[in-house]
């Protein structure tokens, strides 16, 4: 709560935001950690830059939007990542 007694509500949707991403994005390590291919949900949800994807209060766009971070760039950066290097974040994501 705020000093005037009133809820921060930003800061709530923030911290669920984040979490839905976090989610998507450790599905998708998960499946492609030792070079499989990846799980479709994830997949659709990460690399998919669609309407749903902007507009949509949980899509990709909206929350890296949202949360501060450029959804190009994570995108880019997701996909250049190694297979040692998935290995490494899934276990710390643990």
């Amino acid at each position: 709560m705020k000093e005037n007694n009133t809820v921060d509500y930003n800061k709530g949707y923030r911290s669920l935001m984040l979490s839905v991403l976090t989610t998507q994005v450790k599905d998708y390590i998960k499946s492609v950690r030792k070079g499989g291919k990846p799980a479709e949900v994830p997949r659709a949800y990460i690399f998919e830059n669609n309407k749903e994807s902007t507009e949509y209060v949980f899509g990709f766009n909206f929350i890296c939007t949202y949360i501060g971070l450029d959804p190009i760039r994570l995108r880019r950066k997701i996909k250049e990542m190694r297979t040692e290097q998935w290995a490494d974040i899934y276990k710390s994501c643990k």
